[in-house]
């Protein structure tokens, strides 16, 4: 049977207070699921990477960037040692939290060009200061991209077709257009291009 563990993180995006919800499936390898809602908008985004075979990795990341946050340790082979449910389930609220955070920054800087730069770092990813660093900026642009999410003042003046004063040079313009002697085209083509073949007009 299943076993979903549910935990809420407190976080800020765009000024805004956001209540994130965090599903962990324990009983599929900490599959995980973060859905909050923004701006009367509902968001619902899958961490992959962090459960089953990404799972060890992940929590050697989250430890040796947090090394007393309590999510327990490396041994001197590289081995974790103290990881439990307990700790796991800490971690990956630390990773939302950091997601969750790293858009805000976004938010910030590209406000409602958020999107478009989200697209342009996943397809130029750079160095991010570590392993943790790189994971927590990957998945917030994953976030923004693949949730399609506003930013926080994405309000559009309407603008549509309005009609212009006519300016008098324009009328002499289109007036003398329209007393232009027409082109017209020949009623036939010459002999030289007859005898080719050449259709007649």
């Amino acid at each position: 049977m299943d076993r979903v563990y549910t935990t809420h993180v407190p976080s800020s995006l765009g000024g805004q207070t956001v209540d994130v919800r965090v599903d962990i499936d324990v009983g599929r390898s900490y599959q995980t699921g973060v859905v909050f809602t923004h701006r009367g908008s509902l968001y619902e985004f899958p961490l992959d990477g962090i459960s089953g075979r990404g799972l060890t990795r992940f929590m050697r990341r989250v430890i040796e960037f947090y090394p007393t946050g309590g999510f327990g340790q490396i041994g001197p082979r590289g081995e974790l040692w103290r990881i439990g449910q307990a700790s796991i389930i800490l971690a990956i609220a630390r990773l939302v939290r950091d997601v969750i955070a790293t858009v805000d920054r976004f938010l910030a800087a590209y406000k409602r060009s958020v999107l478009d730069y989200a697209v342009w770092l996943l397809e130029n990813p750079g160095p991010a200061g570590g392993m943790y660093p790189a994971l927590v900026t990957t998945m917030a642009a994953r976030l923004v991209a693949h949730t399609n999410f506003r930013a926080e003042d994405d309000a559009w003046a309407r603008v549509g077709f309005e009609r212009e004063p006519v300016r008098a040079e324009d009328d002499a313009r289109a007036r003398g257009g329209v007393e232009r002697e027409p082109v017209r085209a020949p009623r036939s083509a010459p002999r030289r291009l007859q005898s080719m073949g050449a259709r007649r007009f």
